[in-house]
């Protein structure tokens, strides 16, 4: 599953600024091939993060993921001349990733699918020991009646 598009860049950072890091031809029409592969080499980067601890692919992209895969592939378009902002994102994109994959922090609910291959312990709820037709007739500990 893709975690952003290329509409989404457009949408994020406006076509204009899309086309000064796009258009190398100087054709007047942003580099959708350029956006793709700066959209690739972002989930790729983020996969191998995500990896560790959750089944890949996600079946639903929380708006966290998309935000910092957004900032990547913005980012990733720069190629030797990344705005001081751009690097600061990329940047915290990184290291909100390791924390990931340390543990330290997790996706949103809507995006979560720990791994079960991960080797991390896994708990099931069993049945209710104590339920209200067990307990009738206790008062105090003692059973009366």
């Amino acid at each position: 599953m893709r975690y952003i598009t290329e509409t989404y860049l457009i949408e994020r950072y406006g076509r204009e600024t899309l086309l000064q890091l796009t258009d190398r031809d100087d054709s007047g029409v942003v580099g959708r091939a350029m956006l793709a592969q700066a959209i690739e080499d972002a989930e790729t980067q983020i996969d191998s993060y995500l990896a560790e601890r959750y089944r890949l692919p996600l079946q639903t992209v929380p708006g966290s993921l998309k935000r910092h895969a957004g900032s990547m592939a913005y980012y990733l378009l720069f190629n030797d001349a990344p705005t001081e902002t751009a690097r600061q994102h990329y940047d915290q994109a990184q290291a909100w990733l390791k924390d990931i994959a340390a543990g330290r922090a997790t996706l949103q609910a809507e995006g979560r699918e720990a791994a079960s291959a991960a080797g991390r312990p896994q708990a099931q709820a069993g049945e209710k020991v104590f339920t209200d037709q067990n307990l009738e007739g206790f008062v105090d500990g003692r059973r009366r009646g």
